[in-house]
C-alpha cells in the first residue's frame, strides 16, 4: 500500500513537472516570436530610415548642382549683386563670382544668409570699406579667375606699392590669403660672399644657369621683367651641388653696363662683349694696377681682397632674381 501512495505521488509530481515546462516552453516560444516579430519591424523601420535619408541626400544633391549650374550661368533673379567701395566707386557683380571661394569670409557674406546684416547704401548696395583702387583689381581677378579652365594658372594681379598694406588687410578680411600669399622678401648682403647655399637664400630664385666657359652676353642679365633698378645675385658653383662658390648683388643697370668703373653694393663690376668679372677693389690685390676685364677666354673672373678666383670651365655661372620679380 505504501509502495502504491509513492508511485501515485511520484506520477502525480511528474505530471505537474511536465505541465510546468509545457507552460515554460510554450512561453519560450511565444517570447521568441514576439522578439523575432520586433526585430522585422526594426529592421522594416531602419530600412525605411536608410530609404528617407538616401532621399534626402538625393535631393540635396540635386539641389546642389542646380544651385551651381544657376550660379556658374549667372541665372536667378539674385545673382547680382551692388557694391560701394568707400563711396568711391559702385560696381555690378555677380554673386557666383564673389561666392566661388568656398570657406571664405567674401563667400560667406554673400551666400544670402547674412545679406541683411550687412550695410548697404541708400540705393541698396552692399558698402565696403576698402578702396576701389584695391577692390577693382580683386573683383578683376575674382572674375577671370572663375572664367578661367581648370588647368590654366592663376592671373597675375599688380598692386601699386603704396596700397600693398591696404591691400593685404582686404585679403585677410576676405578670407582670400591662401590665393594671395606674399613672396618671402629677399636676402641682401653687400660685398662678396663666400661658400652660400642656395637653399638658405630665401626670396630668390635661379633665372639663368649655364657653364661657366659659354660667352656671358648683355642679354643674360637683360631678363625680360626684371626692372633696370632691380637687384641681381650673380654666383658660381660646382654642377650638381646646392652652395655657391661666391656670390655678390648688384643692381642691374650696373652690372650689365659696359666698363670697370661701376660699383655697387661693395662690389666692382666689369663686363665687355666676351668677359664678365666683380671684385672687391678696383685694384690687382697682386700688383696694384686697375683691374679691367681683359681677355681671358669666356670665363667668369672674380676678384676679392683675399684671393684671386677664376670659375672656369668645372663650375656654372649663376643669375639670380628676387621671388616675384
Amino acid at each position: 500500500m505504501a509502495c502504491a501512495e509513492a508511485c501515485h505521488l511520484l506520477l502525480t509530481n511528474a505530471k505537474t513537472a511536465l505541465s510546468n515546462l509545457e507552460k515554460a516552453i510554450a512561453e519560450l516560444q511565444h517570447n521568441e516570436k514576439c522578439i523575432s516579430q520586433e526585430k522585422e519591424e526594426l529592421q522594416q523601420e531602419r530600412a525605411n530610415i536608410e530609404d528617407a535619408r538616401q532621399q534626402v541626400q538625393k535631393a540635396r544633391g540635386d539641389l546642389d548642382a542646380e544651385k551651381a549650374a544657376m550660379m556658374k550661368n549667372g541665372v536667378g533673379p539674385n545673382n547680382l549683386v551692388g557694391l560701394n567701395f568707400r563711396g568711391e566707386k559702385t560696381v555690378i557683380m555677380k554673386r557666383s563670382v564673389l561666392c566661388q571661394i568656398e570657406g571664405s569670409m567674401l563667400a560667406a557674406m554673400f551666400s544670402g544668409r547674412y545679406e541683411n546684416n550687412l550695410d548697404h547704401d541708400k540705393d541698396g548696395n552692399v558698402y565696403i570699406g576698402y578702396p576701389p583702387s584695391v577692390m577693382i583689381p580683386l573683383m578683376d581677378w575674382l572674375t577671370a579667375f572663375q572664367d578661367a579652365p581648370p588647368d590654366a594658372k592663376a592671373p597675375i594681379i599688380n598692386i601699386p606699392p603704396s596700397f600693398q598694406d591696404v591691400w593685404d588687410g582686404a585679403v585677410n578680411f576676405f578670407g582670400l590669403e591662401s590665393l594671395f600669399s606674399r613672396p618671402p622678401v629677399a636676402q641682401m648682403f653687400s660685398g662678396i660672399k663666400n661658400n652660400l647655399k642656395i637653399s638658405d637664400l630665401p626670396g630668390w630664385r635661379v633665372a639663368l644657369c649655364k657653364p661657366a666657359h659659354e660667352i656671358t652676353t648683355m642679354a643674360d642679365f637683360n631678363l625680360p621683367g626684371i626692372a633696370q633698378d632691380s637687384q641681381l645675385l650673380i654666383g658660381a658653383k660646382k654642377p650638381g651641388e646646392d652652395e655657391l662658390l661666391v656670390a655678390a648683388i648688384g643692381r642691374r643697370d650696373i652690372i650689365s653696363s659696359h666698363g670697370w668703373d661701376r660699383h655697387h653694393n661693395n662690389v666692382y663690376w666689369g663686363f665687355n662683349d666676351r668677359f664678365f668679372c666683380f671684385a672687391s677693389s678696383p685694384l690687382c690685390p697682386v700688383c696694384g694696377h686697375p683691374l679691367a676685364p681683359s681677355v681671358m677666354g669666356n670665363e667668369m673672373c672674380v676678384w676679392s681682397l683675399e684671393s684671386n678666383i677664376v670659375v672656369g670651365t668645372n663650375f656654372e655661372k649663376l643669375i639670380m632674381v628676387p621671388i616675384g620679380g
